[in-house]
């Protein structure tokens, strides 16, 4: 299949570019009857011409006329030698169940930087390429742990029999989660840290979940990133070079962070510019 579009995407280009949907359809219908039906196959038969049609045709009406490639030849097999790529008699399979509760597993970031497990996304990013993640699981929460350090949680989309079946593939019963071994409760490592990015809207406003919170109206247009912290203030700041733009209170209760669409580890606690004066400063007395 893909070598079929590495003929078929350069030779449908170059009848381009197409005025309308009904126009490029044309062309595609033509273009796929003349392979069929016009256009030799060289892997058909390299010394007669013949199309793909030839070989999908019937030869006659009662049936279709097996045809071999000219390196191929049928071989007779005896119908009197036994079968023995099937044992008649299989051991039984013992299934040991799995003791409940949550699973740990480990897995290598790729390089881009997007996992999937069971059919769940993970983002951590390309700047986490070839680093070990801890995955730590139960039905209600996703720990992500690098080095021994919570990097990212998140809601549970996994049921019981997901964790059945990962732990057929090896994954192990959990220990504690992340979080609880991380601080008591209060402590700044215990807190939940995510960032996300937004657009900030015409008015001055993004969206966080359910919430829409004010960054400035003259911020507007502009992609700023929002480092959150559970009880503490939002933080905007510039994506690029993480200059501390704007601080906000932050509307969102404690989980509420988790559950961000486009969420990712948290980078450096962005600051402002040493050398930038206040925005309020009074100008210079002339000398």
């Amino acid at each position: 299949m893909e070598r079929f579009h590495g003929t078929f995407r350069p030779e449908i280009t170059e009848l381009g570019p197409f005025v309308s949907l009904i126009a490029a359809q044309a062309a595609v219908d033509a273009w796929v009857a003349n392979y069929n039906a016009e256009r030799p196959h060289q892997a058909l038969d390299p010394k007669v011409p013949v199309v793909p049609a030839d070989r999908f045709a019937p030869a006659d009406p009662g049936g279709l006329e097996l045809w071999l490639p000219t390196t191929l030849e049928i071989v007779a097999v005896s119908s009197a030698e036994p079968d023995r790529s099937v044992d008649p008699n299989p051991s039984p399979v013992t299934v040991v169940p799995r003791p409940g509760g949550p699973v740990e597993l480990d897995l290598v970031v790729p390089p881009s930087g997007n996992m999937w497990l069971r059919r769940q996304q993970f983002w951590l990013g390309p700047a986490r390429a070839g680093q070990l993640v801890r995955f730590w699981i139960d039905c209600d929460w996703v720990h992500l742990s690098i080095g021994g350090r919570r990097v990212k949680s998140l809601r549970s989309r996994f049921s019981t029999a997901d964790l059945d079946a990962l732990a057929v593939k090896g994954a192990v019963p959990a220990g504690p989660p992340p979080l609880a071994s991380h601080g008591g409760p209060g402590s700044r490592s215990h807190r939940t840290i995510f960032e996300v990015e937004r657009t900030v809207a015409n008015n001055g406003m993004v969206s966080l979940g359910k919430r829409v919170v004010l960054a400035a109206w003259m911020l507007a247009g502009r992609r700023v990133g929002i480092y959150i912290e559970e009880g503490c203030p939002l933080l905007f700041f510039d994506p690029e070079t993480r200059e501390l733009l704007r601080t906000r209170p932050n509307p969102l209760e404690p989980g509420e962070a988790a559950l961000l669409q486009r969420g990712r580890p948290p980078g450096p606690v962005p600051r402002r510019r040493p050398n930038r004066s206040p925005r309020n400063a009074a100008p210079p007395t002339p000398g």
